[in-house]
């Protein structure tokens, strides 16, 4: 994140995925510390149930794009399947993108 701009970061929102260690009090002080009013999870100030039914904002782009890029050809074995996925979701410019997309999620949904 230190390579995203600081005022996208000081109004970007979080959201957790409803893990059971999410919920501990130490995660949650965290994220009231430096997402104050700005997270999204079962106790936090935006309620979302564990388990949702609902599609997030990753949905829509981050998880569709990143399994084109890991299967686009055939996996060979596990250790390679690691590989694709470790380089393909590091790579800056399709962090930006994901960024990017949810941004424009954020617009979209905003009227």
């Amino acid at each position: 994140m230190e390579n995203v701009p600081l005022q996208f970061r000081q109004n970007s929102w979080i959201q957790l995925d409803g893990c059971p260690s999410h919920y501990a009090r130490q995660v949650r002080n965290w994220l009231d510390e430096h997402y104050a009013h700005r997270w999204i999870d079962r106790g936090g100030p935006v309620f979302w149930p564990p388990r949702s039914p609902d599609l997030t904002p990753l949905d829509f782009y981050l998880w569709g794009t990143l399994k084109n890029k890991v299967y686009s050809t055939e996996v060979i074995s596990l250790e390679d399947l690691k590989q694709r996925i470790t380089t393909s979701g590091n790579k800056k410019k399709f962090l930006y993108r994901v960024c990017l997309e949810m941004l424009y999620y954020k617009v979209i949904n905003q009227y």
